[in-house]
């Protein structure tokens, strides 16, 4: 991942608004130093990114819902589960 995050910070230096960069460099930022660095990378994802492509961060939500409930932190688990389920519901 930390080869990824290299990667789509130079994507998204020379492309700002690109939505899927946006959402990629989410999760991949998050997989690569965790929730506390990455915090900033993924509220972007979760507010630019969530309406064009639900499934990736919805993913992103799924993944941090199981590291906050390895962590013990279960009202945190439990808010971004409610939001992955949200995101990748099917209508």
């Amino acid at each position: 991942p930390g080869e990824a995050v290299g990667v789509l910070e130079r994507m998204i230096e020379a492309h700002p608004d690109h939505v899927f960069g946006i959402a990629l460099y989410g999760y991949v930022k998050f997989m690569a130093a965790g929730f506390n660095e990455a915090r900033p990378a993924i509220f972007r994802a979760f507010q630019k990114a969530a309406h064009a492509f639900p499934k990736v961060v919805g993913g992103l939500a799924t993944a941090i819902a199981t590291g906050m409930f390895k962590d013990g932190k279960y009202l945190s688990a439990r808010a971004h589960l409610v939001l992955a389920m949200r995101l990748v519901a099917e209508d």
